[in-house]
């Protein structure tokens, strides 16, 4: 006849995985290699000249000034911030052209980007532009910063 009650070793077993399955539902998740932060991305502050990037540590965030160049006729507009391990990545990128007539107007947007999710510890933040217009004067001479890193530096996060 077989036995309707399980024998103990398998109960014991069957327990603890249901205990370590609800306990693997219940912790909070820390962002891992690749994940996407939560970002706030606003446009604010003054237009630098040369253009200023700057960042600071804060409880459970980081806070970044910066500024871009940018045509009003892109079609695609990404921002976003990543975590790989210890190095936080915010990427400005621009890509594609609206179909029809376009003015050549380029526009300065300073901005402010709070990046959130983050547990304490020191980190590596690197700010990326691409596919931008980062343009200024200097000495009346026009400059233009090709695409890549616009600050590589370390911040601390209480």
């Amino acid at each position: 006849m077989p036995e309707l009650i399980p024998s103990r070793p398998r109960t014991r077993r069957r327990v603890l995985l249901l205990l370590g399955l609800l306990a693997a539902v219940g912790c909070e998740q820390q962002p891992f290699a690749g994940d996407a932060l939560e970002l706030d991305f606003r446009i604010e502050g003054q237009v630098t000249t040369p253009p200023q990037f700057s960042a600071t540590g804060n409880a459970g965030a980081v806070e970044v000034r910066g500024q871009y160049g940018a045509h009003r006729c892109y079609a695609r507009e990404v921002k976003r911030a990543t975590l790989d391990g210890t190095t936080i990545t915010l990427r400005v990128e621009f890509s594609g052209r609206r179909a029809g007539s376009c003015p050549g107007v380029l526009d300065v947007f300073p901005y402010g980007a709070t990046i959130r999710g983050l547990a304490p510890g020191t980190y590596q933040l690197r700010v990326e532009h691409y596919g931008t217009e980062d343009v200024y004067l200097e000495n009346g001479v026009m400059v233009d910063v090709p695409d890549g890193v616009r600050l590589d530096t370390q911040v601390t996060v209480n």
